[in-house]
């Protein structure tokens, strides 16, 4: 596997002969190799440490500069690169495009899926230390980079307090990592600005764009829906509400968490009709609560009369796919075409590629139906497949194998 996704079956003709004798000395050689100790400075973190910088640091050199992860610094120049493109006489002041740059590179270290299992930096660095390490725990808890348009609304003893504008949402801003500019006035001063939490604090990431009072904006941003998704409800709280739901989904669909739909019409009948059913069976919430179940987008490349799944995942809830049915071989299935699959198998491989269909999506299609060409080309390509279908999708899907 290289970083541009080409897999090289083990069990070609050329390498068949040859690849246990490969295993056989790196497992002979491991164990006997020196520690590199250098090595190892790099991953390790002080139990007490309490500087979100300093473990920033880590991640990036996790994500963009180890020897695991390097080619993702050539990833992101490319991206930085097609994002000034358009600018071709250089409209945008170099000042702009530096901070653009370092801002763009926070949220990618903080942000990024690497294409190996899927980790984003602060999983790798949390079981690079070790479950034993006091850090381990706080690691995993990172919360997501949270960047948007806030008021400056003063102070509070240590810490700086700022407004989301879209929500009202009010975080406490840990002053060790942010200083508002002399004349900064509290109510009236806007930022584009990005915050993290870890360890029970907010912390300032990335670039601070500063505006003035702007009516237009602060108008724009409280009608975005984008804006106001930025703070919803606590993922801890959403999953054990979609894990309260799945039972009642499971008697609406007759025992199935799996549900097909002639369009994205049927599909929006048939979620509503389910929380009609869960309101009059469990009293739990109606249409007009806020928290009820939202529709999640479908894929934007299809067109509305496509044929679509709908999956119940018993911790992210209900989940959208259209344009697969015809390789879904279920009787509840009206677009099954047997045969769909091309002679080389893209189509039922490209399953396994789609960011609109998450990693335990996919296994379940695979535990419960047969999918002719889903395989490896080569010798025993399917085994090898299936012996390793979750390291695939990991590879494959990356941000989209985490069920959201």
């Amino acid at each position: 596997m290289v970083h541009d996704d080409t897999i090289i079956n083990p069990s070609i003709a050329e390498w068949s002969d040859h690849y246990e004798e490969i295993f056989e000395i790196f497992e002979r050689e491991y164990e006997v190799a020196p520690e590199n100790f250098n090595l190892k400075q790099f991953y390790n973190v002080s139990p007490a440490e309490d500087n979100f910088f300093i473990i920033r640091e880590k991640l990036k050199w996790i994500m963009v500069d180890s020897w695991l992860h390097h080619f993702q610094g050539k990833e992101f120049v490319e991206m930085a690169n097609d994002a000034f493109h358009e600018d071709e006489e250089g409209s945008m002041p170099a000042e702009s495009r530096e901070m653009y740059i370092y801002d763009t590179m926070d949220t990618f270290v903080l942000s990024k899926y690497t294409p190996l299992l899927a980790r984003q930096g602060k999983e790798w660095l949390a079981y690079a230390l070790g479950k034993d390490h006091p850090l381990f725990e706080s690691l995993l808890e990172m919360g997501e980079k949270k960047s948007g348009f806030f008021f400056y609304q003063g102070k509070e003893g240590d810490d700086l307090l700022f407004e989301h504008i879209a929500t009202g949402t009010e975080l406490k801003v840990t002053s060790r990592s942010i200083h508002v500019p002399p004349g900064t006035e509290p109510g009236k001063s806007i930022s584009f600005v990005g915050f993290v939490r870890w360890k029970g604090e907010w912390w300032f990431s990335g670039a601070q764009l500063n505006w003035g009072y702007d009516e237009k904006l602060i108008r724009e941003e409280k009608e975005s829906e984008k804006s106001r998704m930025l703070f919803g409800k606590d993922p801890d709280e959403r999953r054990k509400e979609n894990r309260q739901l799945y039972p009642s989904f499971l008697k609406f669909n007759h025992g199935k968490p799996l549900a097909f739909v002639e369009s994205q019409e049927a599909a929006n009948r048939v979620i509503h009709d389910f929380v009609e059913y869960h309101n009059t069976s469990r009293k739990r919430f109606s249409l007009k609560d806020q928290n009820q179940p939202k529709l999640p987008e479908p894929d934007p490349v299809q067109g509305e009369q496509i044929p679509g799944m709908i999956f119940y995942d018993p911790d992210a809830g209900i989940n959208l796919a259209f344009g697969f049915n015809n390789l879904i071989p279920d009787k509840r299935n009206n677009s099954y075409v047997k045969g769909a699959e091309d002679e080389d198998g893209n189509e039922a491989m490209r399953m396994l590629e789609s960011p609109y269909i998450s990693g335990n999506w996919m296994h379940y299609l695979v535990a419960h139906y047969d999918f002719p060409g889903l395989e490896f080309p080569g010798l025993s390509g399917r085994e090898l497949l299936m012996n390793n279908l979750d390291f695939m999708l990991r590879l494959w899907k990356r941000k989209g194998y985490h069920s959201k």
